[in-house]
């Protein structure tokens, strides 16, 4: 109860709504509206004042004739009812305001760079405005704060309400938050057209040393009206100090779940978990001391030790997975584990603008001036990032780009088959009654086909006497993988349906072969197919590249056909998972390539 308490209270700080629509009483005293004489030295009773607010942006004021058409509605709107919606600024130097604004707010950034992230959300009676970044300085609040202008440049005189989100968890960050507490509290003391009120919410320190808070409060002359701590501290009154009972690290992408997807009645695994850093002489090793020496009680711990490492190698975790692992699937699977787990913004970017050219299906050899450059320029920010000289670093150059040629370029293969499969066969569509055609004088040059709907078909293992039906599944990658074996294996494939035709344990070809591509189709969706390609190939994948895994797979399904010697086609499911489970129990292994050895006369 006392979470839920406090959740509420959180939710009622945050949101500030307009005193005619307002319907709670949690505020007990609302500051009256400053008059001008006396509007920088007015202080309000309780937190923000809920009057008519204007809206702000702390890097350039928005003039008359710079207003979008969007910007004139509002304007005309806010001039006909004669109010403005109240405004919350959120200033985030630390991740627990991401994570009040993306997981608690729901809100989306709708400008991020490397240098400033910014987003806002409109309320029925309210807007919240959340910034964060490196170009967010201190000296941004003087600038922000001494404009006595709205957003349609009008002259205004409503308090700003704002919200600092600092960190005070050691001392460099202690001194880094009092130099934002101490400007703020500078211009608390000043004289300005407009008045402002402040709180803030900190990431207090693990041991609770947290006094250097205080003068900072309004009870003590200072600017802040309330403060909402993390970590618990024998100074929370719930009357101007508040713990704040959540907050995770959103930028290493902790999931925001939907309680109302959640079993509440679903019994725990574990009775408590822990995933974090783990730093140093800080309070988290006790904590893991404790919790593994309790055996009574199970809980799920996952610490990272990665600046241990850091230190004692002077490598960053990309080196070190380079320089301890051979080129190919374990080097690779690794590297890409860590580009996609870390929360780097250069690294995000990075992997954003590969990641859209594999999605664009332009991460191929078709594309190599772009895919060149981009890999060029990835590997150069990393080096950048992480501090590392290549020419100290030659080996870890190599190795990144082949990596990066080789996840991204298995992307870019899983977009192309992922086309090529909802591609549907079309009959009217005569590139794909070619391609139908050329399939059976491939598989029967000796046997013309006498009419297009024949029951003919069923020769070569289709159902009936239409062949489309068949690849409603798998699309045209059905027939495009049947029409690769019959050209460029044509003596394996004959072999193939030799055997389909069996009198004692035969099976239908076609419908065999378009199983197969499932299969391959679904290995590949998976990641499972990363083994054999990262092993096989060090650059970028294509389509014939997977044509090549279909061979191998069709090739060695028939070889456990033959040698299990079915009684009939009602055996066909057991030895396909049978089949299946040999395949990934292959590819499970870091070494694997998927050799295709036909007989020699077909090589």
């Amino acid at each position: 109860m006392l979470t839920l308490r406090r959740l509420v209270l959180i939710v009622l700080i945050v949101a500030i709504v307009d005193l005619v629509f307002m319907s709670f009483t949690f505020f007990t005293q609302i500051m009256r509206e400053p008059s001008k004489s006396s509007i920088s030295r007015q202080k309000p009773d309780k937190f923000f004042n809920t009057h008519e607010n204007y809206r702000n942006d702390p890097e350039w004021v928005v003039k008359k004739n710079d207003l979008s058409s969007n910007d004139e509605k509002l304007r005309d709107e806010s001039s006909t009812a004669n109010r403005i919606l109240p405004t919350v600024e959120i200033w985030s130097k630390a991740a627990i305001g991401h994570y009040l604004w993306q997981h608690i707010l729901k809100g989306k950034f709708t400008k991020q760079t490397q240098f400033y992230h910014y987003g806002s959300k409109k309320f029925p009676d309210m807007e919240i405005k959340f910034r964060s970044g490196p170009s967010l300085m201190p000296q941004s609040l003087e600038r922000f704060l001494s404009k006595n202008l709205d957003e349609f440049g009008r002259k205004h005189h409503y308090p700003t309400n704002i919200i600092l989100v600092l960190n005070g968890r050691s001392q460099e960050k202690i001194d880094f938050a009092k130099t934002w507490l101490n400007y703020l509290k500078k211009l608390h003391e000043t004289e300005y057209d407009v008045s402002f009120n402040s709180g803030a919410i900190i990431l207090g320190h693990e041991f609770c040393f947290n006094s250097w808070i205080k003068p900072y409060l309004a009870s003590n002359g200072g600017p802040l009206k309330f403060l909402f701590i993390v970590y618990d501290w024998a100074d929370v009154n719930d009357q101007e100090i508040f713990q704040w009972p959540l907050g995770v690290a959103t930028y290493r992408d902790f999931p925001a779940f939907d309680p109302n997807r959640l079993n509440f009645d679903f019994p725990r695994p574990y009775a408590c978990n822990f995933l974090g850093t783990v730093y140093p002489n800080s309070s988290r090793e006790e904590l893991l001391r404790v919790v593994n020496k309790t055996s009574d009680v199970k809980c799920y711990t996952r610490p990272r030790f990665k600046w241990v490492l850091r230190k004692c190698t002077g490598l960053c975790e990309l080196q070190r997975i380079c320089y301890k692992t051979e080129k190919g699937a374990q080097r690779s699977l690794a590297v890409e584990k860590c580009i996609n787990s870390s929360r780097r913004e250069v690294v995000t970017r990075i992997r954003e603008k590969l990641a859209e050219l594999a999605q664009n299906v332009r991460f191929n050899s078709t594309n190599t001036g772009e895919v060149i450059q981009l890999v060029e320029h990835a590997v150069a920010a990393i080096c950048i990032e992480k501090a590392i000289k290549p020419s100290i670093h030659p080996d870890f150059i190599i190795a990144m780009r082949i990596c990066f040629l080789q996840i991204y370029g298995y992307n870019n293969l899983v977009n192309e088959i992922e086309s090529l499969r909802s591609v549907m066969y079309d009959s009217s569509n005569a590139e794909h009654e070619k391609k139908l055609k050329s399939l059976w004088e491939s598989l029967s040059p000796d046997n013309p086909l006498k009419e297009r709907k024949s029951r003919q078909w069923t020769e070569i293992g289709f159902q009936g006497d239409d062949p489309m039906t068949d690849f409603r599944g798998m699309g045209l990658l059905g027939l495009e993988n049947l029409l690769f074996l019959s050209r460029n294996h044509n003596k394996t494939a004959k072999l193939i349906l030799l055997h389909s035709s069996h009198p004692s344990h035969g099976f239908p070809f076609a419908i065999t072969g378009i199983n197969i591509t499932h299969i391959a189709y679904n290995l590949l969706k998976s990641g499972e197919l990363k083994t054999h390609f990262f092993n096989s190939l060090f650059g970028t994948t294509c389509l014939d590249d997977f044509h090549k895994v279909y061979c191998y797979l069709f090739y060695m399904f028939d070889q456990l056909w033959m040698s299990e010697k079915p009684k009939d086609v009602m055996e066909f499911s057991h030895i396909r998972e049978k089949f299946l489970v040999s395949i990934r129990e292959k590819l499970a292994k870091f070494d694997t390539i998927l050799v295709f050895n036909p007989p020699v006369e077909d090589v």
